[in-house]
Parts: structure tokens; sequence; C-alpha cells
């Protein structure tokens, strides 16, 4: 969380890593926000709780571009946005780790090292 300015949280039960750096980001005065979940799902708890103690709702990326400043900027010089536009380029290292998880939807963590 220190080195980003916003924290989203997707889904995180109430006692998870999610929820600890979330805490984080607020200690450091980061915005948060939380996708919400079920009220029926464990794992989604967390991140309602997120919500309704007061981090932003995202249902989307337009939510998020719409919520945080430096986007909005970008967002506002472009007639059209792409997600990849926000995003800085991949090292080599990092696309082929996407390039592996793209066609292995099952791979395991000590894959990507070999």
């Amino acid at each position: 969380s220190a080195l980003s300015d916003a924290v989203v949280v997707v889904e995180a039960p109430l006692r998870s890593g999610s929820i600890a750096t979330a805490n984080l980001a607020l200690e450091h005065g980061r915005d948060l926000y939380a996708a919400p979940s079920s009220v029926q799902s464990d794992i989604g708890r967390g991140t309602n709780r997120l919500i309704r103690d007061g981090a932003g709702v995202v249902l989307g990326v337009e939510d998020l571009l719409a919520s945080l400043p430096r986007a909005s900027k970008r967002h506002a010089s472009t007639s059209k946005i792409e997600t990849h536009h926000l995003i800085d380029p991949l090292s080599p290292t990092e696309e082929r780790i996407l390039e592996y998880l793209t066609t292995n939807s099952q791979a395991l963590p000590e894959e990507l090292y070999a």
C-alpha cells in the first residue's frame, strides 16, 4: 500500500492478508475501495465490512477511474481509454508469466519459476 495511490480489495474473508493490507493502506492515508460480495459468502464478508465502514465501492474499472485523480486526468485527456494504457509496460519476466498464466489457467506457483 505504501507504493500505491489506492488499494482495491476484490474479495476477502474477515481475517485475511487482504484486510491487513487494507488497514495498512488506511494508516498510510491511501484511498481504499472494495468490490461487494454476496452476503451469503464467507469469503466476501471482509470486503462487505470494508464497504460498510466507508471504503469506496468498485463495481468495475470505470468506478475506479472516476475515483482516482491521476486516472481521471488521463481519462479526460483521451476520447477513449483502454485499461492497458494505465499500466506500465511489463518486463520480459512479467510478459512470460502473463503468457504462461493465460495459457495455463491451473498453473502452480512453482511452475512459474521453471
